[in-house]
């Protein structure tokens, strides 16, 4: 076997790397930590969704460097996991190359699929498990798709709940009571031109505030009481950049909450609102002239 000498593999590398076969294993690691590192499976299959996705005839000049540059966060990712030996080269069962054709991907395979399944890969992951990527790090790629798909909708997730609203979530619940607060200042501030723009933003902050009211309802647990209001400063100038700062808050204080949850269930809660709040974000930024698909990890 011949082992790849450089460290900053190609996109491509990358992509055919993880092919290289899977094992069982618990969590999720770049390698195994047995006898031999090889690559997790559910590397492999991820792998495989972004090469299903790039090769697709979907893809517009934007989306698709957007798409590489997010394999490059996952390329970084995965040679830290894999380390190296004394001489700076990776273990050679990670690096050898091998089809990820083999890696059965549904012909309908969408960019919501992939975002769904960096979250659940992400609310699997074994923090106790040194060699256990960053599902941080997956969940801001999962945001930072809400660039290409206009998913997760607020609407969608009225079942979701965590198992336990821990400290980080609390903090979410005390944040978004201010970006609510701001969006009524927005509003007030705004000549009408964005109107519809700051209402859709205030209606799904105020879906995830009370998703958060109802889990710690039902599990007797008892919330900060928000203060009589909030203060700024001053009122907002620009209702946009206001606005799109209030929210950026939120989608990195659930990203927070996701990648310190303990629970499966804690991760996929934070995780999924902040690919929910996220699209707000990228909407705001849209109407800002910005692309959003120049960020390739939101949060």
């Amino acid at each position: 076997m011949d082992t790849v000498k450089n460290l900053n593999v190609s996109r491509r590398t990358f992509l055919t790397v993880l092919g290289a076969g899977s094992m069982t294993v618990l969590g999720l690691s770049g390698c195994s930590a047995w006898t031999e590192r090889r690559p997790n499976e559910d590397l492999v299959r991820l792998a495989a969704e972004y090469q299903k996705i790039l090769d697709s005839n979907n893809l517009n000049r934007f989306q698709k460097p957007f798409l590489d540059a997010q394999v490059d966060e996952l390329t970084s990712e995965w040679n830290r996991v894999c380390g190296t030996d004394s001489e700076g080269n990776p273990p050679a069962r990670c690096t050898d190359t091998a089809p990820i054709e083999d890696v059965d991907v549904p012909a309908e395979f969408t960019v919501a699929d992939l975002q769904h399944d960096l979250i659940e890969v992400a609310s699997g992951v074994e923090k106790d498990d040194q060699a256990a990527i960053d599902n941080g790090l997956l969940i801001g790629l999962a945001a930072a798709l809400g660039g290409i798909t206009k998913a997760p909708q607020h609407t969608e997730l009225l079942e979701l709940a965590p198992a336990s609203v821990t400290a980080e979530i609390q903090d979410v619940y005390n944040g978004v009571h201010g970006a609510i607060f701001g969006s009524g200042l927005a509003i007030a501030e705004d000549d009408g031109t964005h109107a519809q723009l700051l209402r859709d933003t205030a209606t799904a902050l105020r879906g995830l505030r009370n998703a958060i009211a109802e889990a710690a309802k039902q599990q007797g647990v008892q919330l900060d009481t928000p203060p009589a209001g909030f203060t700024f400063e001053q009122a907002p100038t620009d209702v946009l950049e206001f606005m799109h700062e209030q929210t950026h808050s939120v989608v990195s204080a659930l990203r927070y909450a996701a990648a310190h949850a303990e629970a499966g269930e804690d991760i996929r809660f934070a995780a999924t609102w902040c690919c929910c709040i996220a699209l707000n974000e990228i909407d705001l930024e849209r109407a800002q002239q910005r692309n959003p698909l120049k960020t390739t990890v939101r949060g």
